[in-house]
C-alpha cells in the first residue's frame, strides 16, 4: 500500500520557522511500521523551490500527487490553509475516484461533523491526536488486526530531505514534542478539545530523539507542544538532561507566563534555549472574563519576567489578542496595546493578533455570531501565498474557515484590522518613542495609529509588506509632529536611524 501525506503551503516570504512537518513524519512512521510505503509531500517547502507551484499551484500540485499513485492521501492543515487541502483532495478524487481521502489536524478535527455534508469527496476525518486512529484506519484497509496503542511515535525522517529545508531556512530547524496538551483551558484555543489529556513524554525518549538531530544537520529545535511548562519541575529536569547531553543545539519553546520563574529561566538558558513564546493574550477584566485567562494578575510584573529572560540571553515573544469594538473584550483594546508596548520596550518581541473564533471553541459558542466570507484579514495581516489567501469554499461555509470570514459588520472589521495592523507596525518600530510620548503627553499608541491611518485612505488595498512600509513612513511623520518640544523628540531621532529603510523587506508579523 502507498500512502501520501500532504502539507499545504503556508508562508510566502518568511521561512524562519520552516521545518519538516512533525505530525506527518509521525504518521509516516505508523504507515512504514505496518509495511506501507509512505511519502510526505510538503508544499510549505516546495512552494519556495518550484516556480511552477507559484505560477500554477493546483494544476502542478495535483499532477505531482497523482504521479505518486497512492491508495491513501492524507491531508493536514493549520486552519488558514484548510481550503487548499480540500481543493487538492477534490482534484485527486475527481481524477482517481478509487483513492481514499483522509483529513486530520486540529482544524479539521474541530469541523469533522460538517465535513462529510459539505465536501463529499472526503472519506474520513480523524479527530484529535492522529497516531492511533490513523493506525486503526490503515490496519482496517490492509486487513490487519491488533493495535500497538502508541499515542506518539518516532518521526520517520527518511521521507524528507533536510538539506532542502536548510536551503530555504538557514536556521537548520526541526520540530520536536516533549509532551502534548496544555494545563490551561483558554476559551479561544483548539487545544482543550483536541487533546484528551495533558501529558509529558519520558525525558529519556525526548533526549534520544534530540540526539538524532545533529547528524541530520539540525542546529535549532522548536518544542512545538502547547506548553513546555505544564509541569515546571519536570521541565527543569528535562532542561538539565538537555544540558548534560551536550548536543550543541539551540532551541525554542511555548511556555505559559505564570509558570515562568527565575529557576525556570536559568534552567532554560543553561540548556540552550534562546526563544520563549508566551501567549499573554488577555489584558483587562473584560478580556480575562471572555477568554478565561488572567496571566498578568500574578505577583511578578511583565517587566520583571521579561528582564529575567533578556538578561539570560532568551528572547521572549508575547502574543496579545485584539478584539473588535462590538466584542465584549473590545473594551480592552487600548490597555492591550499599552501592555504590548511595555513588553516591546523591555526587549520582547510582540505579536498583536486579531481575535478569530475557531469552530468548536468556547469563545465561539459564547459569542454565537453570524459569519460572512471576508478575505481581508488574510490579505492584510498574513504572509501567505495567493492560493491560501483565496478561499472559494468560504462563501458557502463561512463558519468553517475562521481566517477567511468575519463575525462583525464589514466597516467595523475593516477599521479594526487596519488599526491592528498599523498598531503592530508602530509598536515594533518605534517602541521607545511611543513610550516616551505616553509618559510625556499621555498620548497612547492607539491614538498615534489612528492618526497614521489618516495619512492614507485605502490601506486594505496594500499587501502586508507594503502596508508596513507605508505605516513606518507615515508613522514617523505623525510622531515627528507629536513629539515637538517633548522629551520624546531625541528618542524618535535615535529610532529613526535604527529602523529598516522604506522599501526594504520587513519580517511579517502574522
Amino acid at each position: 500500500m502507498n500512502v501520501v501525506l500532504v502539507n499545504p503551503p503556508k508562508s510566502r516570504y518568511d521561512a524562519e520557522e520552516l521545518a519538516p512537518p512533525l505530525g506527518l513524519l509521525r504518521l509516516a512512521r505508523v504507515a512504514h511500521d505496518l509495511g506501507a510505503t509512505a511519502h510526505v509531500e510538503d508544499y510549505n517547502l516546495l512552494w519556495h523551490l518550484d516556480p511552477l507551484l507559484q505560477s500554477a499551484f493546483y494544476d502542478t500540485a495535483t499532477q505531482r500527487l497523482l504521479d505518486l499513485d497512492a491508495e491513501i492521501y492524507g491531508f493536514t492543515s493549520m486552519a488558514v490553509d484548510s481550503h487548499v487541502a480540500l481543493e487538492l483532495a477534490r482534484r485527486v478524487k475527481e481524477r482517481r475516484p478509487d483513492t481514499f481521502i483522509v483529513l486530520g489536524g486540529t482544524h479539521f478535527s474541530s469541523i469533522a461533523d460538517r465535513v462529510a455534508g459539505a465536501f463529499p469527496w472526503v472519506d474520513r476525518v480523524i479527530r484529535g491526536e492522529g497516531e492511533i486512529p490513523f493506525e486503526e484506519m490503515l490496519r482496517d484497509r490492509m486487513g490487519r488486526v491488533s493495535l500497538s496503542g502508541a499515542s506518539a511515535t518516532e518521526p520517520l525522517y527518511d521521507v524528507v530531505r533536510f538539506p532542502s529545508y536548510f536551503h530555504i531556512n538557514p536556521r537548520r530547524m526541526a520540530d520536536l514534542e516533549a509532551g502534548r496538551g496544555c494545563r490551561f483551558k483558554c476559551t479561544f484555543c483548539y487545544s482543550p478539545a483536541h487533546y484528551q489529556s495533558v501529558r509529558n513524554f519520558p525525558i529519556d525518549a525526548v533526549i534520544e530523539e534530540l540526539s538524532r538531530l545533529p547528524a541530520l544537520g539540525v542546529r535549532h529545535v522548536w518544542f512545538v507542544e502547547d506548553n513546555f511548562l505544564n509541569d515546571p519541575k519536570r521541565a527543569v529536569n528535562l532542561c538539565s538532561a538537555i544540558a548534560q547531553s551536550r548536543l550543541g543545539l539551540t532551541w525554542s519553546c511555548y511556555a505559559t507566563f505564570p509558570q515562568i520563574s527565575v529557576q525556570i529561566v536559568e534552567a532554560l538558558a543553561r540548556a540552550g534555549c534562546t526563544e520563549v513564546f508566551s501567549g499573554i493574550d488577555a489584558v483587562g477584566r473584560d478580556s480575562e472574563r471572555s477568554f478565561h485567562k488572567a496571566f498578568l494578575r500574578g505577583k511578578t510584573p511583565l517587566e520583571v519576567k521579561t528582564r529575567w529572560m533578556v538578561e539570560a540571553g532568551i528572547t521572549p515573544t508575547y502574543a496579545f489578542l485584539l478584539s473588535p469594538p462590538s466584542h465584549p473584550a473590545g473594551a480592552n483594546f487600548v490597555p492591550t496595546a499599552c501592555t504590548a508596548l511595555e513588553a516591546r520596550r523591555g526587549g520582547a518581541e510582540t505579536l498583536l493578533n486579531p481575535l478569530n473564533l475557531y469552530a468548536g471553541t468556547a469563545a465561539q459558542s459564547a459569542y454565537a455570531p453570524g459569519y460572512v466570507a471576508d478575505g481581508l484579514q488574510v490579505r492584510l495581516m498574513m504572509d501567505v501565498p495567493d492560493v491560501v489567501a483565496e478561499n472559494p469554499f468560504a462563501a458557502a461555509h463561512p463558519e468553517m474557515f475562521p481566517f477567511h470570514t468575519r463575525y462583525v459588520g464589514e466597516e467595523e472589521w475593516r477599521a479594526f484590522l487596519t488599526l491592528s495592523h498599523c498598531l503592530s507596525t508602530l509598536i515594533n518600530t518605534y517602541p521607545n518613542t511611543l513610550a516616551a510620548l505616553l509618559d510625556a503627553k499621555a498620548i497612547d499608541p492607539v491614538q498615534v495609529a489612528r492618526k497614521t491611518l489618516e495619512r492614507f485612505a485605502d490601506w486594505p488595498r496594500l499587501t502586508s509588506m507594503e502596508g508596513r512600509r507605508f505605516e513606518q513612513d507615515a508613522g514617523f511623520f505623525v510622531l515627528e509632529n507629536l513629539v515637538i518640544g517633548s522629551p520624546a523628540s531625541p528618542v524618535l531621532e535615535k529610532e529613526r536611524g535604527s529602523r529598516p529603510l522604506s522599501g526594504q523587506p520587513l519580517a511579517l508579523m502574522t
